[in-house]
């Protein structure tokens, strides 16, 4: 199949200076132990997770065997409630000390206002069973991010974002998937709509879903002349690196997937290497196929929200241009814009040679 060719990106691609890839670091320079550097990009992640969702529109980040959890929901369009568990929901074997409560408060926190009887939405509107926030417009996204984590961290004693999952649903329309927030879906129950149903969204067909991706692709291009290919993809270039956005009939889905690296062998220590990437990063999956590394992100369209559509192919887009070089120095092939690269000597010798001496 002939190579494909990605356009120039004015709002999505953010490359770093000849493509060069570190390790974060902390304000001071050194480098971040890998637990806090993790929990760093959950923050960040959760940040603009937030920012995206619209109104009615609910997210529950939670601990997998533990009774602790923090909540978000959109009320109105302006207010962003966030909530973190209180004794109201905890059984007695979990329940949080005066100093923990206290240490609730001092984060930021507004102490629950009655038991769940007293704290309805109709008796008390502004009030909640839970420790909560209400935050208006322009809502600090980031704080809120940072509040939810370090809640998670110090009060409620969760080591490493591995443990948690997520749950977000919309009113009136179901679940929602978020593959950007890098957290694990909560396992959801099968429920007994029709194949119909779940393949249409519910009245969203697959003409109406190819309409809307081309229109999110167009805007994150700022380009009004892209279109699909022959393939059914819309093509986005990050760099040296391109993202493909293809929709799917069944189930109704946007599959965005890169070409990382063409003509490269399938050896011992690419898979392992691929191994590692996938039980590191939650929100891509990378695969081999024929001479190919691909990296793919399916998001679920039933139904379909434009911004996580746009961080997903941001995500995965600039995600590829930045691993593309560092698999082509260790394995050789060609990124999507490169030359290329034959395989280091050292990997067909399966030892680093010695240099020659006069």
């Amino acid at each position: 199949m002939a190579r494909k060719t990605g356009k120039k990106v004015p709002k999505w691609t953010a490359r770093k200076p000849n493509g060069a890839t570190t390790r974060p670091r902390s304000g001071s320079g050194k480098r971040i132990a890998p637990a806090a550097r993790d929990w760093k990009a959950l923050g960040e992640n959760l940040a603009s997770v937030l920012g995206a969702m619209s109104e009615n529109q609910y997210l529950i980040i939670s601990a997998r065997r533990e009774p602790w959890f923090v909540q978000f929901a959109r009320q109105g369009k302006e207010l962003l409630r966030a909530e973190a568990v209180s004794n109201n929901y905890l059984p007695e074997s979990s329940r949080l000390s005066d100093a923990k409560m206290a240490a609730l408060t001092r984060l930021g926190w507004l102490a629950p206002t009655g038991s769940p009887p007293e704290s309805t939405p109709e008796k008390q509107p502004n009030g909640s069973p839970n420790f909560f926030r209400d935050f208006t417009p322009p809502v600090p996204f980031e704080e809120v991010a940072e509040l939810a984590t370090e809640t998670l961290v110090r009060i409620y004693g969760v080591v490493h974002p591995s443990a948690l999952e997520y749950q977000s649903f919309e009113q009136d329309h179901g679940t929602l998937l978020l593959p950007t927030l890098g957290l694990m879906a909560r396992p959801q129950t099968p429920s007994k709509t029709s194949s119909k149903e779940a393949s249409t969204g519910e009245g969203h067909d697959f003409e109406s879903l190819r309409a809307l991706v081309l229109g999110t692709v167009r805007k994150g291009l700022e380009d009004d002349k892209v279109d699909f290919d022959d393939d059914g993809d819309l093509q986005v270039r990050f760099g040296s690196a391109v993202a493909f956005v293809r929709p799917m009939k069944d189930p109704l889905s946007v599959r965005v997937f890169s070409p990382i690296l063409t003509a490269v062998e399938a050896d011992h220590e690419l898979l392992h290497r691929l191994n590692d990437l996938n039980a590191d990063t939650s929100f891509a999956k990378f695969l081999h196929r024929g001479d190919t590394v691909y990296a793919t992100v399916d998001v679920p369209a039933a139904p379909m929200v434009p911004e996580h559509l746009d961080r997903a192919i941001v995500g995965l887009g600039q995600f590829a241009d930045e691993l593309d070089d560092q698999l082509q120095t260790d394995f050789g092939g060609r990124t999507a814009f490169g030359e290329f690269r034959a395989k280091p000597l050292e990997r067909f010798l399966g030892f680093k040679p010695p240099r020659a001496t006069a």
